[in-house]
């Protein structure tokens, strides 16, 4: 096993028992996408000694999303482990490695280096727990069966599940802040999003990131537009929304799940948020995130 970063070539060492799906980036079903700036996209079962290999002279942001096995991977002056749940991200220009442990499944995605993900350049190479890597790899999946299909039905159904995977990598990212700004809020609302049952106060969530609460409504007004409390209010209702659309839960068991004592008052909260009723959202309608 190469123990090193070759610094001199871009390489992907395939093995017998590796198996790709890719995402299909032609046809109207892969606008979506397109627009996004995804340059590449697939699931991998990866078994060793299958190895990628990126010099700095590799242009495309790459993430990848562990969701079985284990994987090692090294960067400039350091390495790690990556697990189930564990999101690695590699930016543009950023020497890198990874392979299996032996055996690894992964879903990824190649981004190219535009304005859209240009809030990764700076960014060393890390990783991070994914909060929707499960959606991502079921929603790739589907795009990837129906855009295998000549229906036209088909046609339509690729560009939904193409819009759904583009919704969810803006939300995974949606709190990855500038790295030389105040990108300890992206840890904070990663701890909020595991634990939204929990009930989060102001003082708790300043002292999460070690600074002082008029320093947290300062970062959160700068960044987010809102207060602390309204960012995870947001959260809750995303959530809940979410859980409604699945159809397994009762209103009680999702007002547990979200934080909330009683379902009454969830239900109180949600329709001030939303416009509508809970039993609304069982129609997955699509609450709007202020950007």
């Amino acid at each position: 096993m190469v123990e090193t970063i070759n610094p001199i070539s871009d390489f992907v060492r395939m093995t017998d028992l590796t198996k790709e799906r890719f995402l299909s980036m032609s046809g109207a079903q892969a606008q979506p996408l397109q627009e996004l700036g995804v340059a590449l996209g697939g699931i991998s079962h990866m078994v060793s000694p299958y190895i990628a290999n990126r010099t700095q002279a590799h242009d495309e942001h790459v993430v990848l999303f562990s969701l079985g096995g284990q994987a090692r991977f090294l960067y400039e002056g350091g390495e790690g482990n990556l697990q189930i749940g564990d999101l690695l991200i590699c930016p543009a220009h950023q020497p890198h490695q990874y392979f299996p442990d032996p055996i690894w499944e992964c879903c990824w995605f190649h981004f190219w280096d535009t304005k859209a993900w240009s809030f990764l350049n700076g960014y060393p190479v890390h990783k991070v727990r994914a909060q929707f890597a499960q959606r991502l790899v079921w929603l790739m999946d589907g795009y990837i069966i129906e855009s295998t299909l000549s229906a036209l039905e088909s046609t339509a159904a690729a560009l939904s599940y193409s819009q759904l995977i583009c919704a969810y990598l803006r939300r995974e990212f949606q709190f990855f802040d500038n790295p030389h700004g105040q990108g300890a809020l992206y840890q904070l609302w990663v701890s909020v999003l595991a634990d939204l049952s929990h009930p989060w106060r102001v003082e708790e969530m300043a002292k999460k990131i070690h600074c002082s609460v008029p320093t947290l409504y300062r970062l959160v007004a700068k960044h987010h537009g809102e207060r602390p409390m309204e960012v995870l209010t947001r959260l809750r209702m995303q959530r809940t929304t979410e859980l409604l659309g699945l159809g397994m839960y009762s209103l009680a068991e999702i007002a547990d799940m979200v934080g909330y004592s009683t379902p009454y008052s969830l239900s109180r909260v949600y329709k001030r948020f939303t416009g509508h009723a809970p039993g609304s959202g069982r129609q997955q309608k699509t609450l709007i995130r202020r950007e």
